[in-house]
């Protein structure tokens, strides 16, 4: 950290690991203690970040540091990626919350629906192909 302050870095930014199907071997091989929660983390990584932000404490190292843990990246990002969606197929007299979701609103009921950026279309609700420059394709399912 004191090098990266003093070749210029402006921040630190740390995000806490998580297991998934790609990463899954790797990490089982490495003993790594696994959290269970909303998705699994691992412990190492999150007690790794707040140890770098103490010791950048501790030291006076001007180089601010963020760390971004699982719950807030899936509270927080998952609302704005919501949000986005949600904008690319809102219907006419839909509006979009600050949550990301769709409502409309009728004489008679409320209605609410999740914008969702998927791989593949379920087909059961209206979706938007996106093409990627990769050549392949995502869609936006409501």
């Amino acid at each position: 950290m004191i090098e990266m302050a003093e070749v210029g870095v402006n921040h630190l930014n740390l995000h806490q690991m998580r297991l998934t199907p790609y990463n899954f071997g790797p990490l089982t091989e490495r003993g790594y203690v696994f959290l269970h929660g909303e998705k699994v983390t691992l412990l190492e990584s999150e007690l790794c970040a707040l140890r770098l932000v103490r010791f950048g404490l501790e030291q006076g190292i001007p180089l601010p540091v963020n760390y971004c843990s699982f719950p807030y990246k899936s509270r927080f990002q998952q609302a704005a990626a919501r949000h986005r969606a949600a904008l690319a197929v809102r219907a006419s007299g839909e509006e979009v919350t600050e949550a990301g979701y769709l409502r409309s609103l009728s004489a008679t009921s409320v209605r609410y629906w999740e914008a969702a950026l998927l791989e593949n279309p379920s087909y059961s609700y209206p979706f938007e192909k996106i093409m990627l420059e990769t050549g392949r394709a995502l869609y936006v399912e409501r």
